[in-house]
C-alpha cells in the first residue's frame, strides 16, 4: 500500500506493506480462497461498495476451513455468509495519537487477541492492516532507538558531569548524600565516594548556614514554587569558607515521586573576587582622579556635533556652537588649584573663558584637537586673578557611537615652574659658556663607544685646533698627548672609569705648532642603569705658567744651604725639599719620604724636636731652637727653624751655626773682664746665646743653685726652668729680643737637689753695633723665694677659697643631674616593661652623664666563670657587645658578694683604664648581672658617681623585675587564653555534634508532618528519629562519663574478675557482627592469666570501645585479634586489625576528643569521636598506658594495667 500524503511516515511504518486483498460481501468465497490461496494472502477485508467502502467484516482462511467442516462450503455461498464481521478497527487519529507509546498500542492489540487490525479514516474507509507482527518489529526498532538515544543522552551526562563548571549534588529525604558529580567533590576537596552514602552533607554546611540550608531543603518540598537560588557559604574539607550560588530542585523517582532535592552549586569566589576588585578599581580610580597631582576635567557638548574634517568654513561656524555650548562637567582638586578655582566657580566653564585673552589662540587649539581626535600641547593660559599660568596637557575627544564628538577630557600638568627654570637654565647656560670663554677652562666630553666628542670654543683653543675645520673626538685630543705621557694618561682614564673614580691628571700636550703645553684634566665617567661606562665629560686647563713657577721655586730651594723637609705632626717625614750642607746623622734614612724622626736623629734630639712641633702646631707661630750634635767626633750646633704648614704639618728649617756658635765663643772671652766683676757680685750674673745656651755664670751661681759655674756653661737654660714657667719665660725671651731696654721677669728655677726657688731676672740684649743684630744676652738674677712664698701662701688662701665655692656650687649641680637622670630613668622603669629596652636606656645614660669611655652591662653564665656583654654604650671605640670574657676569681667574687668595686685594667682599646663594677640584685639576693664604668686610668670614680651608679643598679633591678612580673603576667594570660581557646573548640565542636542528630531529628519530625498520609514513609523516618536519639543518648551518655573521669570524681569498685570466662560472654557480639561483615575474629588468651583485680565496668568499656572500632574500620575479609596475656608489670591487652593504616598525622591525634577518621569507615557506621579519648581516660584512672602502632596495613592498640591495680581504692579518686 502507497503512503498517502495525509498522513506521517511513522503511522506509514505501522502499516503492513504486503498486498491488500479487498473482496466484495457478494462475491462467491470460493472465488475469494482460490485468490487468497494464490496470492498467498491469509485474510481479505471485505468491503461494502454502498456504504462508501467501509469494512464491514474480514474473511480469512480459518473461516474457509470452518465452512467446510460444516458442510457450507458450496459454490453459491456468498462472502456476506462465510466473513466475520466482528472486525477489529482502529482509526488513524488514535494510531496517530499513540506514536510515542508504542507500547500502550501494543498492550491495546494484545487486548483484542487479533492478530490484525483494520487502520481506517474518519470516513471508516480502509487506510491499511496493521499486523501483530509489524506493530513488533516497531516496537523493537523504536526500542533501539531509544537505546540508542538513551546511551547518548547517558555518554552527554557524563561529558556533562567531568566537563560542567557546575557542581551537582543530591540528597534524599534521610539525609543521605545519593549523588554528587565530580566537578562539586572536587569543589570540596573530597572524594566522590567519601561525599556518596555519607549521613547528612553537613561536612561541608556550615553551622552558621544550617537555618538557610535547612529552609531551602523544605521549600523544595513544596512543588507549587518555583526554582529559587540561593547565595550561601559551604566549607571545603580543608575548613575554608567559599561562596556558592545554589539553584535547588525536586528529585524524582520513576514514579515520578519526589524522594529528595537536587541542586545546582556554582563557586562564585571567583565572581566574588572580581566584583570586589572591581569595587576596589572603581574606588582607587575616583582617588586617584581626586588626589592625583594631575588636573583632570571633562568638557561635554550640550548636543553632540559632526566634526566636517577639511570644510574650513564649516569648522568655524561649528566653533561659535563650540566655545558657546561646550563646557566643564568635572574637575578634580589639582585642576581646581590650577586655576585658582572652587568648584562651583569651574563647573560650567566654557572655552571661551579659557581663552578671554586669546581668542583665536584657543580655536585654533580647538580645531587641531578635532581634526586629530586628540592633542597634547603647551598652552598659556590665565588663572582667576589674571596671572600667566602654562600647562603641558593630552586632550582627547570622546566619541558617541555614531561618531559624533560629544565633548573631551583633558589631563594638564602645570609647568610654569618649569618653564621659570628652563629660561633660567638658559641664562645659567650662556653665563656659564662666558666664564668658560673668559677663564680659559675647556669643557669636553666623549663617546667610549665611537670616540665622537663634544668641545667648548676654549678646549678647541686649548688644543690648537680650529673650531671650523678640526671635528672634535677622542682621537683628536690622543693625537695631542705627548709621547711620553700618553701611556701613563691612558691608564689614569681607564682606571677612573673602571673604578668610577674623578679623574685627575697633569700632563703634556703637544700643539699643531710643536710647542709643549702643561694641562690639567678633570673628568667623570657617565654610566648607564646596568653601570657600563658610556661617555666622559669633564674640563681642561693650561698649567705651564703654575709648572714654571714651580720648577723656579724647587731651584731656589735646591740652591738653600739649609736642610728644608715637610714633616707630619707625629714625625713622619713627607717629603725632603732640600738637603743643603747639612750633615745628616743617618742620610739614606733622611732622604726617604715616610721615615719618622726616630729613626734619623739621637733619641734626646728626637724628643726635643717632637716637643718644638707640637708647640709650633698647638701655637701656630714660629719655632726656634738651638741643638747640637756629635758628627764624626765634632759637635755640630744647629738653629731649628719649625715653621707651621697646616694644622697637621710643619716645615724644619736646619742651619749649620757652628761657625757663628764658635765665634760668640771668641766674644765671650774678650769679655773676660764682665765676667770677673759679675764674679764679686751677690747676683747671678751670666751670659747667654740668643737661643738659650749659658755662656756665662758668676760665681755666686753655686751658692744660689748648686751648680759650680763650669756646670751651667753650654748647658740650654730652658732645661732648668720650671715646666710651667716655659711658656712664659719663651714669651719674655721673645720680647727682650726686640727692645734695647732692660726687662724683668719672676719665675722658678731647679737648684741642683732638684728643688725650686724663685729668681727675678732682668734681662738685656747685646746688640752689634754695626749690623744692629742682636749678639747676646745678659741676665742678672736675685734669689726672691721668701718674698713669692708670701705672695704664693696669699694666692694659695685665695684661691683655696674659690675654689671652695666652685667645688660646692660643681657638687649642687651635679647632684641635680645625677637626681635628674635617676628620675628620668624611674620614670622610664616605670613607664617600659621591656628588659632589654631599660637596661639599654640605663647604660646610654650613665656613658654620656659621667662622660664616660665606655659603659656596659654584662651577665654571668650559669657558674659564674664566664660573663657576655648583653648592652652596651661606647665613646667611638669597638664594640664588645656580644662577648664573653673570662671573669677574675677575686673580682667575681666580690662581685657575687654585691660588693661594688673599683680597679683598673688593661684594655686592647683604652690600654690602663680605671673600671667601676655595679652588681645588680635580684629579688632573691643574687647576683647575675652588673654594670662596668670604664674611664681613663688618670680619673678615678668620685663618691657621687659611685652612689649614682649603685641606684641606677638599684633602678635596673626594679627594672628586671618589673619586667620579669609582666613576662610572668604575659604568660598567665596565654595560658588563659589557651585555656580559654581550648573550652570555646570544645563547647563549639560538642555543640555541633550535639546539634547534628537534633537537626536530623528535626528534618525527620518535619517530613512526618508531610507524609503523615503515607505510612510506609513515616516508618522510615521514625527510623531514623529513633536511629538519631540513640545516637544523642550515647554522646552525652560518653560526654557524661568523660568529664566524670577528667574530673576525677568517677567511683569504681574493684571485683575480681575471672578472664577466662567474662571475656567470652563480653565479645559474643561481635562474631555475629564480623560474620555479617565478612571479617575474621580471633581471640587469644594465655591460658596462664590469673584472676584480675579491677572495675569491670571500665575495663569492659576498654574492650567494647576498641572492638567497636576495630569492626567500624576493618575491610571484610581482613582479621580482628583480641589478645591477653600476663606480663612482668600486670596485664597485656592488644587489640590487632588488618587491612587498614592510620595516617601517621591522624595517629597523633587519634586520643582527641572528637577526632574521627571518616574516610576509614567501610561501613558507614559513624560516631562521635569520643571513644578513644574515653578509653585513654579510662586507662589513665586504672594507673595504665596506652599505646598505637600502625603500618603496613596492620594496627594494633596495646593496653598495660599494673598489678597494683588491686590496691586502688573504690571510692572517690580525687
Amino acid at each position: 500500500m502507497s503512503q498517502d500524503a495525509r498522513f506521517s511516515q511513522r503511522l506509514t511504518t505501522l502499516l503492513d506493506p504486503s498486498p491488500q486483498l479487498m473482496v466484495s460481501p457478494n462475491q462467491p468465497v470460493l472465488t475469494v480462497l482460490a485468490q487468497m490461496q494464490a496470492q498467498k494472502i491469509p485474510w481479505a477485508w471485505v468491503l461494502d461498495p454502498d456504504k462508501g467502502i467501509k469494512v464491514v467484516g474480514s474473511l480469512a482462511g480459518e473461516d474457509g476451513i470452518r465452512l467446510a467442516l460444516a458442510g457450507l462450503l458450496q459454490p453459491g455461498v456468498l462472502v456476506m455468509q462465510a466473513m466475520n464481521t466482528s472486525v477489529v478497527q482502529i482509526q488513524v487519529a488514535e494510531v496517530e495519537a499513540r506514536l510515542d507509546d508504542l507500547a500502550s498500542l501494543w498492550e491495546w492489540l494484545q487486548d483484542q487477541q487479533a492478530q490484525a487490525v483494520a487502520v481506517v479514516d474518519e470516513s471508516g474507509a480502509l487506510v491499511g492492516t496493521m499486523t501483530r507482527e509489524r506493530l513488533q518489529e516497531a516496537c523493537w526498532a523504536h526500542y533501539r532507538e531509544l537505546e540508542t538515544q538513551l546511551q547518548a543522552a547517558l555518554n552527554f551526562k557524563d561529558g556533562i558531569e567531568r566537563s560542567s563548571p557546575i557542581g551537582v549534588a543530591a540528597t534524599d529525604f534521610t539525609g543521605q548524600q545519593i549523588y554528587v558529580n565530580d566537578t562539586f567533590a572536587a569543589m570540596l576537596g573530597w572524594s566522590k565516594a567519601e561525599l556518596m552514602g555519607a549521613r547528612s552533607p553537613y561536612c561541608y554546611w556550615p553551622e552558621e548556614e544550617l537555618d538557610t540550608i535547612t529552609k531551602a531543603f523544605q521549600e523544595r518540598l513544596d512543588p507549587n514554587l518555583s526554582l529559587k537560588g540561593w547565595d550561601l557559604i559551604f566549607c571545603r574539607r580543608t575548613g575554608e569558607r567559599f561562596p556558592v550560588r545554589l539553584l535547588t530542585a525536586p528529585w524524582r523517582d520513576g514514579q515520578d515521586n519526589q524522594v529528595g532535592v537536587i541542586a545546582s552549586i556554582q563557586d562564585v569566589s571567583v565572581e566574588k573576587q572580581i566584583a570586589q576588585q572591581l569595587a576596589d578599581y572603581q574606588h582607587d580610580l575616583e582617588i586617584f582622579f581626586r588626589q592625583t597631582l594631575d588636573g583632570i576635567f571633562f568638557m561635554m557638548l550640550d548636543q553632540p556635533i559632526s566634526w566636517p574634517q577639511g570644510d574650513e568654513a564649516a569648522q568655524e561656524a561649528l566653533l561659535d556652537y563650540v566655545f558657546e555650548h561646550q563646557r566643564v562637567t568635572r574637575a578634580n582638586q589639582a585642576i581646581l588649584e590650577q586655576y585658582g578655582l572652587t568648584e562651583a566657580e569651574f563647573i560650567g566653564f566654557t572655552p571661551r573663558y579659557y581663552f578671554a585673552h586669546d581668542l583665536a589662540y584657543g580655536r585654533q587649539l580647538w580645531k587641531n584637537m578635532f581634526n586629530k581626535g586628540r592633542l597634547h600641547m603647551e598652552t598659556d593660559e590665565r588663572r582667576k586673578d589674571g596671572s600667566q599660568v602654562w600647562f603641558d596637557g593630552d586632550y582627547i575627544c570622546l566619541y558617541d557611537d555614531q561618531g559624533r564628538i560629544t565633548g573631551h577630557f583633558g589631563i594638564q600638568r602645570d609647568i610654569t615652574e618649569q618653564k621659570r627654570i628652563q629660561q633660567n637654565l638658559q641664562h645659567s647656560e650662556e653665563r656659564l659658556r662666558l666664564a668658560t670663554e673668559l677663564s680659559e677652562t675647556g669643557i669636553w666630553e666623549f663617546s667610549l663607544g665611537d670616540g665622537a666628542g663634544i668641545w667648548s670654543q676654549s678646549q678647541f683653543r686649548l688644543m690648537g685646533l680650529d673650531l671650523q675645520t678640526d671635528i672634535p673626538s677622542y682621537q683628536a685630543w690622543k693625537d695631542r698627548v705627548h709621547p711620553d705621557d700618553f701611556e701613563w694618561v691612558e691608564s689614569a682614564f681607564a682606571a677612573a672609569l673602571s673604578e668610577k673614580t674623578v679623574l685627575k691628571l697633569d700632563y703634556r700636550v703637544v700643539l699643531p705648532d710643536g710647542s709643549v703645553r702643561w694641562m690639567s684634566n678633570r673628568g667623570q665617567g657617565i654610566y648607564d642603569s646596568s653601570g657600563q661606562a658610556i661617555r666622559m665629560s669633564g674640563v681642561m686647563f693650561d698649567i705651564t705658567e703654575r709648572k714654571q713657577a714651580e720648577n723656579i721655586q724647587n731651584s731656589l730651594i735646591a740652591a738653600m744651604p739649609d736642610l728644608v723637609g715637610h714633616m707630619s705632626a707625629d714625625g713622619t717625614q713627607i717629603r725632603l725639599l732640600s738637603f743643603g750642607t747639612i750633615k745628616s746623622p743617618n742620610p739614606d734614612k733622611d732622604a726617604l719620604p715616610g721615615s719618622h724622626l726616630s729613626e734619623i736623629l739621637p733619641p734626646d734630639v728626637y724628643l726635643k724636636r717632637m716637643d718644638f712641633i707640637q708647640q709650633c702646631l698647638q701655637t701656630q707661630s714660629l719655632q726656634i731652637y738651638i741643638q747640637n750634635l756629635e758628627l764624626d767626633g765634632k759637635i755640630q750646633y744647629e738653629e731649628i727653624r719649625v715653621v707651621p704648614c697646616d694644622q697637621d704639618s710643619v716645615l724644619c728649617i736646619v742651619r749649620d751655626v757652628t761657625q757663628r756658635f764658635e765665634m760668640e765663643q771668641q766674644l765671650r772671652e774678650s769679655e773676660e773682664t764682665f765676667r770677673l766683676l759679675a764674679e764679686n757680685s751677690t747676683d747671678l750674673v751670666m751670659r747667654h746665646t740668643l737661643a738659650g745656651i749659658n755662656l756665662y755664670a758668676s760665681p755666686s751661681c753655686e751658692q744660689m743653685l748648686g751648680y759650680t759655674p763650669q756646670e751651667m756653661i753650654g748647658q740650654f737654660s730652658y732645661d732648668f726652668f720650671h715646666p710651667e714657667d716655659i711658656a712664659k719665660i719663651n714669651s719674655f725671651h721673645q720680647q727682650v729680643l726686640t727692645t734695647v731696654d732692660p726687662s724683668i721677669v719672676a719665675y722658678r728655677i731647679r737648684r741642683k737637689d732638684g728643688s725650686y726657688i724663685w729668681f727675678e731676672t732682668i734681662s738685656k740684649t747685646i746688640w752689634d753695633p754695626e749690623s744692629h743684630q742682636p749678639l747676646e744676652i745678659q741676665t742678672s738674677s736675685r734669689d726672691i723665694t721668701e718674698r713669692m712664698e708670701y705672695q704664693i701662701m696669699l694666692q694659695e688662701t685665695e684661691a683655696e677659697l674659690t675654689y671652695q665655692v666652685e667645688v660646692r656650687n660643681a657638687a649642687l649641680l651635679e647632684a641635680l643631674e645625677y637626681e635628674s637622670m635617676l628620675r628620668m630613668i624611674s620614670d622610664r622603669v616605670r613607664a617600659s616593661l621591656d628588659e632589654a629596652e631599660i637596661l639599654q636606656m640605663a647604660v646610654e645614660e650613665l656613658g654620656q652623664v659621667l662622660n664616660l669611655n665606655q659603659c656596659y652591662l654584662s651577665r654571668f653564665n650559669q657558674d659564674g666563670t664566664l660573663f657576655s656583654v648583653i648592652h652596651e654604650w661606647t665613646d667611638g671605640l669597638p664594640s664588645i657587645l656580644g662577648k664573653s670574657f673570662d671573669s677574675l676569681t677575686s673580682i667575681r667574687a666580690q662581685i657575687l658578694q654585691s660588693q661594688t668595686l673599683q680597679y683598673c685594667f688593661q684594655q686592647d682599646a683604652l690600654g690602663w683604664t680605671t673600671i667601676l663594677v655595679v652588681p645588680i640584685l635580684t629579688e632573691s639576693e643574687e647576683v647575675y648581672d652588673f654594670i662596668s664604668l670604664c674611664r681613663s686610668k688618670e680619673i678615678s670614680f668620685l663618691h657621687g658617681e659611685i652612689r649614682l651608679a649603685e641606684q641606677v643598679a638599684n633602678q635596673c633591678a626594679i627594672g628586671i623585675r618589673q619586667a620579669h612580673l609582666y613576662q610572668e603576667s604575659q604568660i598567665q594570660v596565654a595560658k588563659l587564653q589557651e585555656l580559654n581557646q581550648l573550652k570555646e573548640d570544645f563547647i563549639h565542636t560538642i555543640s555541633h555534634e550535639l546539634r547534628t542528630p537534633l537537626t536530623s531529628m528535626k528534618m525527620a519530625l518535619t517530613l512526618i508532618d508531610v507524609y503523615k498520609h503515607d505510612p510506609l514513609r513515616v516508618e522510615t523516618y521514625l527510623n531514623i528519629l529513633r536511629l538519631e536519639w540513640n545516637r544523642e543518648l550515647n554522646l552525652v551518655n560518653e560526654l557524661l562519663e568523660l568529664q566524670a573521669l577528667e574530673s576525677g570524681t568517677r567511683n569504681f569498685t574493684l571485683i575480681s574478675l575471672d578472664l577466662h570466662t567474662w571475656i567470652p560472654e563480653l565479645i559474643q557480639p561481635f562474631y555475629l557482627r564480623c560474620q555479617e561483615r565478612h571479617q575474621h575474629f580471633e581471640v587469644d588468651l594465655d591460658a596462664g592469666i590469673p584472676a584480675f583485680i579491677t572495675d569491670e565496668h571500665l575495663l569492659g568499656r576498654i574492650l567494647l570501645e576498641l572492638l567497636n572500632n576495630a569492626c567500624k574500620y576493618t575491610p571484610p575479609q581482613q582479621s580482628i585479634c583480641l589478645a591477653m596475656q600476663s606480663a612482668a608489670s600486670g596485664l597485656l591487652i592488644t587489640i590487632t586489625n588488618t587491612g587498614v593504616t592510620i595516617d601517621p598525622a591522624h595517629q597523633s591525634k587519634i586520643f582527641e576528643k572528637f577526632h574521627r577518621l571518616p574516610s576509614l569507615d567501610h561501613f558507614n557506621q559513624g560516631g562521635t569521636g569520643l571513644g578513644l579519648a574515653l578509653v585513654q581516660k579510662v586507662v589513665e584512672l586504672l594507673e595504665g598506658e596506652i599505646t598505637l602502632v600502625s603500618a603496613n596495613d596492620i594496627t594494633t592498640f596495646a593496653i598495660r594495667l599494673p598489678h597494683n591495680t588491686g590496691s586502688l581504692p573504690s571510692t572517690n579518686l580525687t
